[in-house]
């Protein structure tokens, strides 16, 4: 691909993010994206095919680039270090914007609500989310192997836990207002805490 052409392509997968977190998936229209995009229809036909090629390819960018920032957490010199890179890829203890959170949360949404219509997109995501699970599960069980978290948590459990509650902070941000920008970092701040002691300070105690 050429560099004109990759330019295009990442000019239509960033303005289809942005129309697909403002209206959704479905309400989007290819008039909207292009023109946002400031391209052509055909330019999109032409690297996607139609609308929903756009929408896979966007989430196979998505959890590509996941993905590898897991793997990238994962080669960590230690074991409590990629623990604490993996649990930043859940939720960014420093949020830039909260703009970006919230633009970022409706997204997800919008492309979750395509998924329920779209088996081969929630089948992508599914793959995904098993695999970023699976990671976390190695980060944490790697951190218990050497001392840095407790073996009383099952590691695949706690990390469904862990990714469930960022889920969570995901729809929250979706619904937040400028109003609530403070409340977005502190979140973020708390999410950590509460993993922190989770995974490192809370003692458990012993079954009666």
């Amino acid at each position: 691909m050429s560099p004109y052409a990759a330019d295009r392509r990442t000019q239509l997968l960033t303005a289809a993010a942005a129309c697909f977190a403002r209206r959704g998936v479905a309400a989007a229209t290819v008039d909207e994206i292009v023109t946002a995009a400031g391209v052509t229809p055909v330019i999109l036909y032409r690297h996607f095919g139609n609308k929903d090629g756009l929408v896979h390819a966007l989430v196979e960018e998505w959890a590509t680039d996941r993905l590898q920032r897991g793997a990238d957490a994962l080669a960590a010199p230690s074991s409590a270090a990629a623990l604490e890179a993996w649990l930043a890829l859940l939720i960014d203890p420093h949020p830039a914007s909260w703009t970006r959170v919230r633009d970022d949360a409706r997204l997800s949404l919008a492309i979750i609500d395509a998924a329920a219509r779209d088996r081969a997109l929630a089948t992508r995501l599914r793959r995904a989310d098993d695999a970023m699970r699976e990671q976390l599960e190695r980060a944490i069980a790697r951190a218990q192997t050497d001392g840095h978290v407790t073996t009383r948590l099952d590691a695949d459990a706690t990390a469904e836990l862990l990714i469930a509650l960022a889920d969570g902070l995901v729809v929250r941000a979706a619904l937040m207002t400028r109003r609530d920008a403070p409340r977005i970092t502190q979140l973020a701040h708390e999410f950590r805490v509460l993993a922190d002691q989770a995974l490192h300070r809370m003692p458990i105690p012993d079954s009666p």
